[in-house]
């Protein structure tokens, strides 16, 4: 008999994001999270420990996220296989280049910080690659299975919110929903080798990086950084490329309105991005566009989807976790939006 719908159907929900294909297209990896309810909570820490539960007031309601992998080979629907099990948090799922291992971030315990891991795709245990007191927020492969470019601000942590101090606020973009206060120090773009496991530091940036995505041959790493504090309150930010050998940071365009998604091309001719198409309309649509490469300089974009819309009307709050909107480029190399 149908009922009606009571709050407590929202602890019920599970969200599916951040969806990864291997290189041969045979598996998917994708991130479910699901809700733990308070009593839930503290009745499998309890378990955990051994111990029996004492009455004591139940932890609040948390997400747990977990990798799993989808054989996409059959002509049956996949039947998930969970790949991680973390108690907290395990996303940002990315297959190696040659598909044989899978790396993603952890959190392994309670108010515990992402660190980055590897695991071979046939099971055994994961290995740890990064050990940042501040955790690591982004990765990526680099073509040929190499290393892996990641982002960490290293051993820095919040004292003021440990010692319960005041604190001095002297940017305007200072906090954001669903992280909190910002943290105050630079960000760094660390280079993991997987041959020596040992990473060494690219370069370190004044504002925050995102979007890490190579080159086709490896040799350039691009991403989204603002130049200044002041771009970031005005949602602009620029389009860096960082030399793997040498460290050199070129900035190909800068205060790009409303810039995310880059996807460079398999030549190394061009670069595909998603912006504003009204540069100068902060509620402008966003577009598609194409920035020329030559000889580690970039020409003047230009504008390719016209005024169609192609941000994916995926997110809200009734989301949780990533989802991908990188252009693709296919195979007669044409950017595609999805």
């Amino acid at each position: 008999m149908p009922r009606k719908v009571t709050s407590k159907d929202l602890f019920e929900l599970s969200f599916v994001s951040d969806p990864q294909l291997s290189p041969n297209g045979r598996l998917a990896a994708v991130v479910l999270t699901r809700i733990i309810p308070a009593d839930d909570d503290k009745a499998e820490a309890s378990k955990a420990a051994g111990a029996k539960t004492n009455g004591d007031e139940p932890s609040a309601p948390r997400y747990q996220s977990r990798v799993q992998l989808l054989d996409l080979g059959g002509k049956e629907r996949p039947t998930p296989i969970e790949f991680t099990r973390s108690e907290y948090s395990d996303r940002a799922p990315r297959f190696s280049p040659n598909g044989a291992e899978l790396a993603f971030l952890s959190v392994r315990e309670e108010k515990g910080k992402a660190q980055l891991y590897l695991m071979s795709l046939t099971g055994g245990e994961a290995q740890r690659l990064t050990e940042h007191r501040s955790g690591v927020e982004e990765h990526a492969f680099q073509p040929g299975g190499r290393a892996i470019a990641y982002t960490s601000r290293g051993d820095w942590h919040d004292e003021v919110a440990e010692r319960g101090a005041a604190r001095r606020i002297s940017k305007r973009h200072w906090r954001a929903q669903g992280i909190g206060v910002l943290p105050d120090a630079p960000i760094t773009v660390y280079l993991f080798d997987l041959a020596s496991n040992e990473s060494r530091e690219l370069v370190e940036l004044a504002e925050d990086a995102a979007n890490l995505v190579f080159s086709s041959d490896g040799a350039t790493l691009f991403l989204i950084s603002p130049s200044a504090e002041d771009s970031t309150s005005l949602f602009r930010a620029d389009i860096v490329a960082i030399d793997v050998v040498s460290g050199k940071q070129t900035t190909l365009r800068e205060r790009v309105l409303g810039l995310s998604a880059l996807a460079p091309s398999p030549d190394g001719t061009s670069l595909a991005y998603c912006a504003s198409f009204d540069q100068e309309d902060f509620v402008s649509a966003q577009g598609l566009w194409l920035l020329p490469l030559a000889n580690g300089k970039a020409g003047e974009p230009r504008l390719i989807s016209e005024q169609i819309e192609v941000q994916p009307s995926v997110g809200g709050d009734s989301r949780y976790g990533a989802y991908p909107d990188r252009p693709v480029w296919l195979d007669d190399g044409q950017p595609w939006r999805g």
